[in-house]
């Protein structure tokens, strides 16, 4: 579970305090909630008030019929938008009163924003038309006027630049956060510049009404609509898997993916993954502030009519209102995916009602799934073990050719016959890669031939990339973000996983596909999998650095050993894992729950019976 960007959006601690519940504690107090939560469902609130002053701001936006409510933006700006993003804006617009609001295609945040260069300023907005003479002809507001930023990802394929937002309008500002961006009524030759033309030189951009009615609904596919909440859509294991079933089930669900947090630059994104598998993609954070996602998920759902919630991971605001989103979906199944370990994140929450009121649990590693059915006393029927998947076709050492390791060698920097070890991974504390760099600096000087590749990004790049800079004589390499592993794993002579804690990384499933021995931390599933395959050595997570120093050598000794079983035991490693048959476990779970649902509502409705 990653929640750097809760740190930098919410200002919450990425640790949540997840240190000060002992097990005893969440046994006790689990086991009364598994009883409570199956009560919640009948009680469950199904009108939400909106709260707080944004909340109180859209009570008198709401059923307003006025110019207000009448939006447009440039015929230029509809033509880089995807139909998601003119949802989202919709959806924005439809529950917020306002002014305007600017749209960015990158992951800048405020004072920056990406726009595209052809475009001047004003051809970056969505407006209310009764402010068209301030917005297209550089008029002063009689008073500010209040809008918003909204990033809107994946970016269209044009030429982009990131500017500052008073650049592009100097009587724009940006308060403490993107809810709020403000116009001054500051007098005249307020309109936004690009680099084209101003707009005094040019005619008024040709407008597009965005009609505020003509939004998302059901679609007449017949399939079932399944609601996919990943929190966001970071360059992670998660998502990876979440996009990959998606990409598996697609012909079988209509998907809507539903985003809660915002993402930094360091995290990346994959949206562009998501486009074509999603019939409606909405990140509420770049739409609205966090007291109006109730009302905005309230709306999706009477929108489109979901068959079945999966949220595939959490963040402190979905467990403080597991309540409100049983409400919600209150005759919708809900599966929670939220658990990635047994001592650290989510499953410190299990303790409370709205948590255990969902209607199922997926359980990503065994160790989580005894950890629910065992220590918590959660009832097994309601929890299945479900395993990363991995697209298994790509993952195949043989598939690579002398000369394709060659090239590969080459472009990171390594001759032919370099002993390439391989850190995979984000730049996170969680990962734990300046342990790494530790461990690699003091192996290389008793193994000066070993040559040490680091791939990945993150907040922790700056930090590792000095450190990488300080041990010089390490023999460390290190690469940024690569989106296809399959070329590094095939030079790889060992995977290094120093994680603080994991489920079952993707990362050393791709690696095990293409027979590469693992040296690991004693986290999650990764000893099950080490040791069932013999495909190498793991050591105890909090292990000191001499004492994993002594079981790196150890390791490294038997190396040959691991790599010979670690590639007689790939092809059953990728048969197992392969997205095709874990997606039909999903299937399973998700098929069987819908059809219950399917026979509740007709006994309710009296239909179906003999």
């Amino acid at each position: 579970m990653r929640v750097e960007s809760i740190v930098t959006r919410l200002g919450h601690s990425w640790r949540m305090g997840f240190k000060r519940l002992a097990p005893q504690w969440l046994q006790r107090f689990t086991r009364a909630a598994v009883r409570a939560g199956l009560d919640v469902r009948g009680s469950a609130k199904r009108f939400l008030r909106r709260s707080g002053p944004a909340g109180k701001r859209a009570e008198l936006a709401i059923g307003d019929e006025g110019a207000a409510r009448r939006y447009v933006l440039s015929e230029d700006l509809f033509s880089l938008l995807n139909p998601h993003q003119l949802d989202a804006l919709r959806l924005c617009l439809a529950h917020q009163p306002l002014d305007f609001v600017l749209v960015s295609f990158g992951l800048c945040g405020p004072p920056l924003v990406k726009h595209a260069t052809a475009l001047s300023g004003a051809c970056h907005l969505v407006f209310a038309r009764q402010h068209a003479d301030v917005f297209l002809r550089g008029g002063a507001p009689a008073h500010p006027l209040r809008g918003r930023l909204a990033r809107l990802l994946p970016a269209p394929e044009v030429e982009l630049e990131t500017r500052s937002i008073e650049t592009l309008w100097p009587h724009l500002r940006a308060r403490a956060s993107w809810d709020e961006i403000v116009l001054r009524p500051d007098g005249g030759a307020a309109a936004p510049q690009g680099s084209g033309p101003g707009p005094a030189s040019v005619p008024s951009p040709g407008l597009r009404t965005l009609d505020l009615d003509d939004r998302c609904h059901r679609p007449e596919s017949g399939k079932p609509v399944v609601f996919v909440l990943p929190v966001f859509l970071a360059v992670g294991g998660v998502e990876r898997n979440t996009i990959e079933i998606m990409r598996r089930l697609q012909a079988r669900y209509d998907f809507v993916v539903v985003n809660m947090v915002g993402l930094t630059e360091a995290q990346g994104s994959l949206h562009y993954r998501v486009t074509d598998l999603a019939i409606g993609v909405f990140d509420l954070s770049e739409l609205a502030p966090l007291e109006l996602y109730l009302t905005l998920l309230a709306d999706l759902n009477a929108a489109y009519r979901p068959s079945l919630v999966w949220i595939c991971n959490g963040f402190p605001w979905q467990c403080d209102h597991a309540q409100d989103i049983r409400g919600i979906f209150r005759d919708v199944p809900i599966v929670d995916q939220e658990v990635y370990d047994t001592r650290l994140g989510w499953i410190e929450r299990y303790h409370e009602p709205g948590m255990q009121s969902y209607d199922h649990f997926i359980a990503i590693t065994d160790k989580v799934r005894r950890k629910m059915v065992g220590d918590l006393g959660m009832d097994g029927e309601r929890v299945s073990l479900i395993y990363s998947a991995v697209d298994t076709a790509g993952f195949d050492a043989l598939a690579f050719s002398d000369d394709e390791r060659s090239r590969t060698r080459a472009e990171l920097g390594f001759g032919a016959d370099a002993v390439v070890l391989t850190w995979l991974g984000r730049y996170h504390p969680q990962k734990r890669p300046l342990l790494f760099v530790e461990l690699a600096t003091r192996v290389a000087q008793r193994h000066p031939e070993l040559r040490f590749l680091m791939v990945g990004d993150g907040p922790l790049r700056g930090e590792v990339a000095v450190a990488v800079e300080k041990a010089a004589g390490a023999n460390l390499r290190l690469s940024g973000y690569v989106s296809q592993t399959a070329p590094v794993w095939s030079i790889s002579g060992g995977y290094v996983i120093t994680s603080e804690y994991e489920g079952l990384p993707i990362a050393m499933i791709e690696a095990l596909c293409m027979g590469v021995p693992i040296f690991a931390a004693d986290v999650g599933d990764i000893g099950l999998f080490v040791e069932r395959y013999r495909a190498g050595i793991v050591f105890p997570a909090g292990a000191s650095l001499k004492e994993i120093e002594r079981a790196f050598d150890d390791w490294l000794e038997r190396r040959g050993e691991y790599q010979a079983n670690a590639r007689a035991a790939a092809p059953a490693v990728r048969e197992f894992f392969d997205s095709e048959a874990i997606a039909e476990q999903y299937q399973r779970c998700f098929g069987g729950l819908i059809a219950v649902r399917g026979q509740v509502v007709a006994g309710a409705d009296g239909a179906g019976q003999p």
